[in-house]
């Protein structure tokens, strides 16, 4: 079998299961609702974590990343959120990689799959840590 028609039966395989599709599109409307909501009017989501505790979490930003990512404002969307820029492309690099592979095994099976959500963890902790701290404030959005 080739990493094509991997490909093929993976997604045929995801498109028989009406529960994922289903899940998926509602996923997607909110999320381009809420993406357009923001555009419209500016209003976004606070971040209960900042709110609540007067710090920023590792996810500040995103909101304003994923709309200058939008806009083509490469550099403004990676002084939004540094790290998730980064992991961002990495991460559909590997989705797409995993796609293709001619083997069978689940996503969550593969060591890839295990290396870098570790990996993943560990840099959205420190950069959570870091952007928090003097020395670090370019780090906040």
């Amino acid at each position: 079998m080739t990493g094509f028609q991997a490909f093929k039966g993976r997604i045929k395989a995801f498109f028989q299961d009406r529960g994922k599709v289903i899940r998926t599109a509602v996923l997607l409307a909110v999320g381009a609702g809420y993406y357009v909501l923001y555009r419209l009017t500016g209003l976004g989501l606070p971040c209960v974590f900042h709110k609540i505790t007067g710090l920023y979490c590792p996810g500040c930003g995103v909101t304003r990343m994923v709309v200058d990512l939008s806009r083509l404002r490469f550099t403004k969307a990676f002084s939004d959120n540094a790290v998730l820029f980064i992991l961002l492309p990495v991460w559909l690099a590997a989705m797409l990689i995993l796609l293709f592979r001619r083997d069978s095994k689940r996503l969550e099976e593969t060591r890839t799959f295990k290396i870098l959500s570790i990996v993943s963890l560990i840099l959205l902790i420190v950069f959570g840590v870091l952007r928090n701290l003097p020395a670090f404030r370019f780090l906040r959005p």
